[in-house]
């Protein structure tokens, strides 16, 4: 398992278990919709630790958005503990 900050929650991720599933798990209203990797509503910001991507984020992320570390939760699966920022996060 991994530990997920993600703006002030803190959260578990059980293996192989995506960012956008442990935080709704956790009770997080985490803002998503196609869960596929294809609309970008649960794109957050990856600040420390790495991931694995269930699909290649620059079909839906541009040049820019990947060089801040932009990430989708619902493609994301976490490969150590991270520290996260989602900006439309309540």
């Amino acid at each position: 398992m991994f530990k997920i900050e993600l703006n002030q929650y803190q959260f578990m991720a059980h293996k192989g278990e995506t960012i956008l599933h442990a935080a709704l798990s956790a009770g997080i209203d985490f803002a998503h919709s196609c869960q596929a990797g294809a609309c970008a509503t649960c794109q957050c910001q990856l600040k420390a630790g790495e991931v694995r991507e269930l699909t290649d984020f620059a079909f839906v992320l541009d040049d820019e958005q990947l060089a801040e570390g932009i990430i989708l939760g619902c493609q994301s699966i976490p490969k150590s503990n991270l520290s996260l920022f989602k900006s439309d996060l309540k």
